[in-house]
């Protein structure tokens, strides 16, 4: 489901990111999925966003430990 940004969207670097420790925020029995991404070249840290139900956390948790 998880895909890298094409590029920072502050400087427009392509292919210089690092991903950082992912957070789940539970609201309302929804589960939205934060991933926190850092530019090696400006440094500027930003966020890709995504709305999931527990049952899709629960099945990609299942195939990571496969």
């Amino acid at each position: 489901m998880q895909t890298e940004p094409d590029f920072c969207p502050f400087c427009g670097t392509q292919g210089r990111l690092d991903e950082i420790e992912s957070s789940i925020l539970e609201y309302d029995s929804d589960f939205w999925l934060i991933y926190h991404w850092v530019c090696q070249v400006c440094g500027e840290q930003f966020d890709k966003v995504e709305l999931s139900d527990y049952q899709e956390i629960t099945l990609e948790d299942d195939e990571d430990s496969l």
